[in-house]
């Protein structure tokens, strides 16, 4: 798109970067683009917006009555103030928002940005949202050599260092002089395996909490391990007591825990330990695979004792 403003030397380019991706990921309807303005912005007022925001959040936020009435009436003072400027706005504001420092605490403020790679969008989208903000971050680090900017997905990395690598020589260059700081580091979240299929998160005891099917938002499972009594009967050792399930039982809580990449492969594992037995339960997705791999390896020391991988599915179906 381009767009004239006074003479033809005044020549502005304008790209847009548009997506329409249906209703939740799924194909319906049809994206219209109508209209566009373009727009300056004025630091001094978004300076305002952000104060008077921070104060009014603060209102919310208390619940003594006469500090309620007291940070009200500075809001109103500040909004007739700025009638006159966006400065005068702002001085009205400046006791509360500044007032004594606290020399004991010190506070570090980083831009940050997390981009879901799968969620209500298809790859296409992700692809772009990584370029878009980190073009925008590049120009913030330039304008501010004080700004620093932290990002915590290898993945969004490497989509760049493919499809822009002049954009992605920028990154490391901020990189080496300390205003972008790669956090984390991890390529699959801490509590969660996600192959853009399928995507399963872990409770802190290692439990399965939700196993989605990322197209549909399809919610399904939910799994635990549990130890059983299995009383003494008088025949086949291998024959298990018919009401089992009735007996109390132990729910087994994970002692340890990792998330990691085997390759292409994501991977969770879980430690499980009850008297002299360890259980390792190892879950894992695939690239490209709608199927939940378990390879589960026990060295068993319990007598009468039965061990019971139960799952608890969302859906049931013939």
């Amino acid at each position: 798109m381009y767009m004239f403003t006074g003479t033809l030397d005044s020549l502005i380019r304008w790209d847009v970067d548009a997506g329409f991706n249906g209703y939740y990921n799924h194909p319906a309807g049809r994206g219209y683009f109508k209209t566009a303005e373009l727009w300056a912005v004025d630091d001094d007022w978004l300076c305002y917006y952000y104060d008077y925001l921070t104060v009014a959040s603060a209102l919310s936020a208390q619940e003594d009555p006469q500090r309620r009435a007291e940070l009200a009436a500075l809001l109103d003072e500040s909004l007739a103030a700025q009638e006159q400027s966006s400065q005068a706005g702002r001085a009205a504001l400046k006791a509360v928002l500044e007032g004594i420092p606290d020399t004991t605490l010190a506070f570090t403020a980083v831009g940050h940005s997390h981009l879901d790679l799968a969620w209500l969008w298809p790859m296409r989208e992700t692809r772009r949202k990584a370029v878009r903000t980190f073009t925008h971050q590049i120009a913030n680090m330039t304008r501010y050599p004080h700004y620093v900017y932290g990002a915590s997905q290898p993945q969004q990395f490497q989509f760049v260092k493919e499809s822009h690598p002049a954009l992605y020589r920028q990154l490391q260059e901020f990189a080496r002089r300390g205003q972008l700081e790669c956090q984390g580091g991890m390529w699959v979240e801490a509590d969660c395996l996600d192959n853009g299929i399928l995507r399963i998160q872990f409770a802190p005891d290692c439990e399965i909490r939700s196993l989605t099917e990322l197209a549909t938002g399809q919610e399904y499972a939910g799994e635990f391990l549990n130890r059983l009594e299995d009383p003494v009967l008088p025949y086949n050792a291998w024959d298990i007591d018919w009401e089992y399930y009735k007996r109390p039982f132990t729910v087994l809580t994970a002692c340890e825990r990792e998330t990691f990449a085997d390759g292409p492969v994501q991977v969770h594992r879980a430690v499980y330990r009850h008297g002299d037995t360890e259980i390792l339960q190892y879950v894992m997705l695939y690239p490209d695979s709608p199927v939940v791999y378990f390879k589960t390896q026990c060295r068993w020391q319990e007598k009468l004792r039965m061990l019971r991988a139960d799952f608890a599915p969302a859906v049931w179906s013939d």
